[in-house]
């Protein structure tokens, strides 16, 4: 078993940020002379069983900003709960299930988004007789939230809707 606690600070001098050339009036991307500074905590566990269970776990609380306000679209809090397990019933087949804890973030009109829970499921196996195939069944927002995520100060909407339950199968062939 891995148990992890860290404490970070991070500052960032003259980062780069959309702006407008003075001369032509077109949108260009440009040093700014601006400060972030970043500040916060995060825990984690990762834990592997004989049989190949594994959970993984973390939680962090962080404070990221420019000139005492917070950033856009920088969640105060994420959460993470994964598991995975083998499925005995069929050689190579794994399952694995993960919560996601997103937690409010500021929008660009200086809102905030409500915080969201969401749950994923994955199914995923190496394909017999055809070494390097791999396939794969996901459910993603298992459970249909509705969530928003902030856009960009380059868009006019303030935030987003997120899809809500999406299903994926996919194949990957790795040689």
């Amino acid at each position: 078993m891995n148990l992890r606690a860290t404490v970070y600070q991070w500052d960032m001098h003259n980062i780069i940020a959309l702006g407008a050339d003075p001369i032509s009036g077109l949108a260009q991307y440009q040093q700014t002379g601006k400060r972030v500074l970043a500040k916060g905590t995060e825990l984690s566990l990762d834990k592997t069983w004989d049989s190949g269970a594994r959970l993984r776990a973390s939680y962090g609380v962080q404070n990221a900003g420019q000139h005492d306000s917070h950033l856009v679209n920088s969640p105060y809090q994420l959460g993470k709960v994964n598991i995975s397990i083998p499925i005995p019933l069929i050689t190579g087949l794994q399952a694995g299930y993960e919560l996601q804890y997103y937690g409010k973030r500021k929008t660009p009109d200086g809102s905030n988004t409500d915080s969201c829970v969401l749950a994923n499921l994955n199914l995923i196996t190496n394909v017999p007789r055809v070494k390097g195939l791999e396939a794969s069944l996901s459910i993603y927002n298992l459970f249909n939230e509705n969530y928003l995520h902030p856009a960009a100060d380059t868009n006019w909407q303030n935030t987003f809707w997120q899809p809500g339950r999406t299903i994926r199968f996919r194949l990957d062939y790795r040689f």
